[in-house]
């Protein structure tokens, strides 16, 4: 039976949809990406993190697979981490990005 924790990781004032395409990833910081969102109002922007064991970090990339930016998640491990996604929260007024924590490991 696998277990599913998924860490409300923070308030971001973006909305995203699910987006889906090829991007050759230019940066050496994710070695083995694990799901992938890209932001609404920022179509450019991609958000993505490392599997297992990786340090707690959400990268945020553009399109053409370079870094722009991270959110450090602190006080939290990647055990192993396998998904990412937005949605609703605990306050309509924002969007929240989350990490889903659903492997074997």
């Amino acid at each position: 039976m696998k277990r599913m924790i998924v860490i409300g990781i923070i308030s971001i004032f973006i909305y995203t949809y699910s987006w889906s395409a090829g991007v050759m990833l230019k940066t050496n910081e994710i070695d083995e990406a694990s799901g992938i969102v890209a932001g609404r109002v920022n179509k450019d922007f991609l958000y993505t993190h490392n599997d297992s064991g990786g340090k707690p970090i959400v990268y945020i990339l553009n399109k053409q697979g370079e870094k722009i930016g991270e959110l450090l998640l602190k006080g939290i491990k990647n055990r192993d981490w396998e998904e990412i996604a937005i949605g609703k929260g605990p306050d309509d007024h924002f969007t929240y990005l989350y990490v889903g924590e659903i492997g074997r490991k």
